[in-house]
């Protein structure tokens, strides 16, 4: 196995994301792995795409280089503050039930219960430029 085999198109947009917010903001590699708690080898690894940081990871990155949002296979991800989260009233916190199809005004989201899994589906109309 090469060196460039684990490295999926994905990774490598994910990495370049991270990498031009990171010099946005005026950090080294080592300044922010030290931030994160991690080394400058891995912030390395995460910006060549040869490896992708957990859910939990990304979003302490995102948030440290102050990133709004971040895209991934062609789907937007918006990054929020733990703050921001916690002033949404419990009256307007999603609850979905398996087999059923929910439509929003921003997308129509389908969810089915399998025996090996959970299957969601989320349809968004075309973004126009």
């Amino acid at each position: 196995m090469n060196a460039n085999d684990s490295l999926h198109p994905w990774k490598v947009a994910l990495g370049s994301q991270i990498r031009d917010a990171r010099k946005k903001v005026g950090l080294s590699q080592e300044a922010l792995g030290d931030a994160l708690g991690m080394t400058r080898q891995i912030v390395q690894r995460y910006e060549a795409g040869s490896d992708a940081p957990s859910v939990n990871v990304l979003g302490k990155i995102a948030l440290k280089l102050s990133m709004t949002e971040v895209n991934i296979n062609g789907y937007r991800f918006a990054v929020m503050q733990p703050s921001e989260l916690s002033n949404v009233p419990k009256a307007e916190q999603l609850k979905l039930d398996f087999d059923k199809e929910y439509v929003f005004s921003g997308a129509t989201v389908k969810i089915k219960a399998t025996p090996v899994g959970i299957t969601v589906t989320a349809i968004a109309p075309a973004v126009s430029a």
